[in-house]
């Protein structure tokens, strides 16, 4: 069966990246090494790193060696754009690493450090997962903001999946509050287990704070939370 790499998240730690990847359609043998391979847009290779293939339970609860953590220093990395590519042992040629629907919906600048940033998202016009870094200089800064631009409407006119919740995003960025904010829910539908109970207590203990309970306007149990304030 054909296998599909999808990056899961990449998350960082004080000094490196945490690159999870698993392979859709895959249980591979114990012991089986891929490689990720982080490349320019000019082709150059500009880090590499392997990975023993590891454990992942699926939305079925199956088990299955289908998922790898690769692990990257921030110093191997310098300023630019980076396309993720999953290399095996049978294939020298990569494949292109798709991004998770957690990857497409949660794209947005992070400080890296105090004098860098990095964002994570996917291609405007492949599926193919990307990974920027750049200074925190304000003309940095700008390209950055000026980048970003061009990318929200190739993505939007190529018509890519999440393509009207980036453009929603970008509309409403003006009246989002800047910062951190907490949204707390449990299904689409219900307050009724310890979500509820957490935002009871964090609007009575904290209410000056930017936290949001998410549940359906049709909900009966919108009555539970409502009171509370920011239901949203």
């Amino acid at each position: 069966m054909a296998t599909y790499p999808i990056c899961e998240f990449v998350e960082p730690d004080e000094s490196e990246f945490l690159f999870r990847v698993r392979l859709r359609g895959g249980d591979l043998p114990a012991n089986t090494r891929n490689t990720l391979v982080l490349r320019s847009r000019s082709g150059k290779v500009v880090a590499v790193s392997e990975a023993t293939v590891t454990w992942r339970v699926n939305t079925t609860g199956e088990w299955t060696r289908s998922a790898f953590n690769f692990r990257i220093k921030h110093s191997e990395l310098p300023a630019g754009g980076f396309r993720l590519e999953l290399r095996s042992e049978e294939a020298e040629a990569g494949r292109y690493v798709a991004p998770s629907a957690g990857v497409l919906a949660e794209s947005r600048p992070r400080l890296l450090g105090r004098t860098r940033v990095f964002q994570i998202f996917p291609g405007s016009g492949k599926q193919v997962t990307w990974i920027r870094l750049a200074s925190t200089s304000r003309i940095a800064r700008f390209a950055w903001k000026l980048r970003n631009l061009a990318r929200e409407v190739a993505f939007f006119v190529q018509l890519r999946r999440f393509s009207w919740l980036r453009l929603a995003r970008f509309v409403t960025k003006p009246f989002v509050p800047r910062g951190k904010i907490w949204l707390i829910g449990e299904r689409p539908e219900t307050a009724r287990d310890n979500g509820a109970a957490f935002f009871e207590y964090l609007r009575q203990e904290r209410p000056a704070d930017p936290i949001f309970y998410v549940i359906t306007r049709e909900s009966p149990m919108r009555g539970r939370v409502e009171a509370q304030g920011n239901v949203i």
